[in-house]
């Protein structure tokens, strides 16, 4: 079980915190339980906690890309991406919340490092033609993208779902038309 939350956890592209871990790892485990795993990862020294709150685990990026040749070879890539950017789906609605109540700063602080996970998630996301993930991690990227000051990045992603849009329905469509009107 731990060596495959590990190789599971190798999607994380940067720093997870636990709620994005069990959506990855054990979406049906309780929170108890994954933060056991978790732990026990960081005891043997396979991941590592970053400072701040809430508490946020690394893989070092050795045993990362060790445990990414794993989950690959295993056959298992596709659904740990697919629940990765379920994690991400759920990360980019805890921004949007943050962005209404705290500073600037704060939200960069600790949505800053999930930028390239939401990156990932996004492309790969526009690869399944999953437009749920791929609304929410544009509207989180494009967030982000403005807090930072680079705007170019987002028209690059808007170009990129343009082909996708008539594939959008419902929340997904009107969160993609309304990231592409506020940029």
């Amino acid at each position: 079980a731990e060596r495959a939350a590990l190789y599971d956890l190798a999607v994380f592209a940067g720093p997870f915190d636990s709620a994005m871990a069990r959506a990855v790892i054990a979406p049906q485990a309780s929170e108890a339980a994954c933060i056991d795993t978790l732990c026990t990862l960081v005891d043997k020294s396979l991941l590592r906690v970053e400072s701040g709150e809430p508490a946020r685990y690394r893989l070092y990026e050795s045993m990362r890309l060790h445990a990414l040749a794993q989950l690959r070879a295993s056959g298992d890539e596709t659904p740990a991406r697919q629940r990765h950017g379920l994690a991400m789906a759920a990360h980019a609605d805890s921004l949007r919340t943050a962005v209404r109540c705290v500073s600037h700063d704060e939200v960069l602080g600790r949505f800053g490092a999930s930028h390239a996970d939401f990156e990932q998630a996004f492309v790969l996301a526009c690869e399944r033609r999953d437009m749920e993930v791929v609304a929410e991690a544009l509207d989180a990227l494009r967030g982000l993208d403005q807090l930072r000051g680079e705007l170019s990045a987002t028209e690059r992603r808007l170009a990129t779902v343009q082909p996708l849009l008539p594939q959008a329905q419902g929340r997904a469509r009107a969160r993609i038309l309304s990231t592409r009107a506020s940029s």
